[in-house]
């Protein structure tokens, strides 16, 4: 599909689809930004099919200034961000994910990237 949707989650993190729509959702360069990651984690996992993945991609390239304060309390070295992630999967309302991983996918020349991945499981 070619759409683009684009929404403000900390205004308004409830998505606009129907509960099991995709496959794959994706959130990126924003989760450091988010004023209530619970809410839109929650959304990420109502709008996945079972079995679904969800990517959450994320740079320690941030307007530090402008990203939460946990965020900004982490060390910026990936790995604590990449934890910091992994919580918001694994403790927020819904629970649950399956095969959490964390992958360092920065180029050899440019900013670091980090994606932290989680599969919904099939009996949600």
């Amino acid at each position: 599909a070619s759409e683009r949707h684009v929404q403000d989650l900390n205004s308004n993190p409830v998505l606009p689809w129907s509960s099991g729509s995709f496959d794959i959702v994706t959130l990126a360069l924003s989760v450091q930004y988010l004023t209530d990651p619970r809410a839109v984690f929650t959304e990420m996992n109502r709008v996945l099919k079972p079995g679904g993945l969800a990517v959450v991609a994320f740079s320690h390239r941030a307007f530090i200034e402008k990203a939460v304060q946990v965020w900004a309390a982490e060390p910026d070295d990936g790995e604590g961000h990449a934890h910091l992630v992994s919580r918001y999967f694994q403790h927020g309302p819904c629970g649950g994910w399956e095969k959490l991983a964390t992958v360092d996918v920065s180029p050899q020349h440019g900013d670091p990237v980090w994606l932290v991945t989680a599969v919904k499981p099939n009996s949600q």
